[in-house]
């Protein structure tokens, strides 16, 4: 008798345990296999443990997607694929392969000419000054469109003064008392251009060192005029129409040292080089 019951004992226990360790198993798998919903202040995030995926909805500003690059959408966009940047927004920055940066606005107000510092209209054109106003979409004029005198121009990052105003050049040129040419290509979709140089603050003294520059699209020249040192012509901002155009050229050379050795000639900062589509 004690025998059997000691039997029946141990077949309960085992059976038992048989029943705990498949309870978990199947709690173990129903918990890894379920969606987990998680909801903030900026969205909902959905996890998948099977796919190992994560989907961002409902976010207050921008939704993002990545296939083979990355797309965003939003006010201040970037969109990759493959090896370039394409951008849409109000500003965006495009990098292509070479490293080189393109900004492009789209869907921003220029304003009048009127705004531009140093816009003279009666001064130095040639061909009558382009409208800011028509304008809605630019690109940089960047390294990779620099057609002839690549030793004269360099693309640099930074701040600098003119005027004690504060600002983030393009590129600048280098200096020489001989004339020098810069060629950009165009891609004739274009309407115009918008050019701004100017010569940076020094850190002590007083100089009347000049250029005169020249600024020629197909061969026509459009603009010619002096940058200035001192108070009337330290920056220049110049707009022009170059519709259908396929190059621009941008001469220059120093005409005042103002005691200034060649050595340490002032650049000539750009601090907007922009083509311009309607």
């Amino acid at each position: 008798m004690k025998k059997n019951q000691i039997f029946l004992l141990i077949s309960l226990g085992s059976a038992l345990a048989i029943a705990l360790i498949g309870g978990g198993g199947y709690l173990f798998l129903k918990l890894t296999n379920s969606q987990i919903s998680i909801t903030g202040d900026n969205g909902t995030v959905n996890q998948t443990d099977e796919s190992q995926s994560t989907t961002l909805g409902t976010l207050s500003e921008s939704t993002e997607s990545i296939d083979n690059g990355a797309v965003a959408t939003g006010e201040n966009n970037t969109s990759v694929n493959g090896e370039n940047t394409s951008t849409d927004g109000e500003r965006n920055t495009t990098i292509n392969a070479g490293g080189n940066v393109n900004i492009s606005y789209q869907g921003r107000d220029y304003g009048s000419n009127e705004e531009l510092p140093g816009y003279k209209p009666s001064e130095g054109f040639e061909a009558i000054p382009s409208d800011l106003s028509k304008y809605r979409k630019a690109n940089l004029l960047i390294e990779d469109m620099v057609i002839s005198g690549e030793r004269y121009i360099d693309y640099t990052r930074g701040e600098i003064l003119i005027k004690s105003q504060l600002y983030e050049p393009i590129f600048k040129l280098k200096g020489s008392t001989n004339e020098q040419r810069v060629g950009f290509k165009l891609d004739s979709l274009q309407k115009a251009v918008l050019l701004q140089f100017g010569l940076q603050d020094l850190e002590s003294g007083d100089t009347n060192f000049t250029y005169l520059v020249r600024i020629s699209s197909d061969g026509k020249l459009l603009w010619a005029g002096e940058c200035q040192y001192g108070p009337s012509r330290q920056i220049v901002s110049v707009p022009l129409s170059v519709s259908g155009a396929r190059n621009l050229v941008i001469e220059y050379r120093v005409t005042e040292e103002g005691e200034i050795p060649n050595y340490q000639y002032l650049p000539l900062f750009f601090t907007k080089a922009e083509v311009l589509y309607e």
